[in-house]
């Protein structure tokens, strides 16, 4: 919604992302929605675990373990500095395919720098008490290095049974992504100094430092 209306772009995406402005019955409302469409995707899936992918989920744990308290999480983070450039574009994009204000004025990077850190401070907090067997967390450039190998690290850790017949079927996927090109990414020194001044803590804690060109 903010995307699509930027004069109420922050607004919107913290509604979306955190609940915030948001009544406890819209908020019940999105949970027997989300309760719903899962138990949907089940049925059709009655024999597979569902994994599901969204970002939006980085500061719910607490929440989807009220719906799902057998739930497990698999978190993969990133080099800061990438996240916030391509968060960056990401909105851009979107905003320019999907708006119908003007989003000449949306503050884009005031809200990715204020965002990031509401979202990992939940995860954290949320997921300090998970059992090991309940919570993954991953480097997403040593995934990608040997993405194999984390996986069925994965597996195991949040014992999951069927790695060695799915196999197969990750091998064939990762070779058709071998032509994948990932996007290229400048950093202005203003660019870099923000990313410093707003996310120093999660430097620091994953050891990550400002990307070489």
């Amino acid at each position: 919604m903010g995307c699509i209306f930027p004069r109420h772009f922050q607004r919107n995406l913290e509604a979306g992302l955190f609940f915030d402005h948001c009544s406890p019955q819209q908020i019940k409302g999105w949970e027997w929605a989300i309760t719903h469409f899962l138990d949907k995707l089940q049925r059709q899936h009655p024999h597979q675990q569902l994994l599901i992918k969204n970002p939006v989920y980085t500061g719910r744990i607490a929440q989807l373990r009220r719906l799902w308290p057998q739930a497990k999480f698999i978190h993969i983070y990133r080099n800061p500095y990438l996240v916030f450039q391509s968060t960056r574009n990401f909105y851009q994009k979107l905003l320019q395919e999907l708006a119908l204000q003007s989003c000449d004025a949306v503050p884009i990077d005031q809200v990715i720098l204020s965002t990031y850190p509401r979202l990992m401070t939940s995860l954290l907090q949320d997921s300090a008490a998970l059992p090991e067997h309940d919570f993954v967390e991953l480097r997403f450039e040593d995934f990608e290095a040997d993405p194999l190998t984390h996986l069925e690290h994965s597996y195991s850790q949040l014992q999951l049974d069927g790695f060695q017949q799915a196999r197969p079927h990750f091998i064939a996927h990762l070779k058709s992504r071998q032509g994948y090109r990932k996007n290229r990414y400048t950093f202005t020194a203003e660019t870099l100094e923000q990313v410093q001044t707003h996310w120093q803590p999660f430097l620091d804690r994953w050891g990550y430092q400002p990307p070489a060109e």
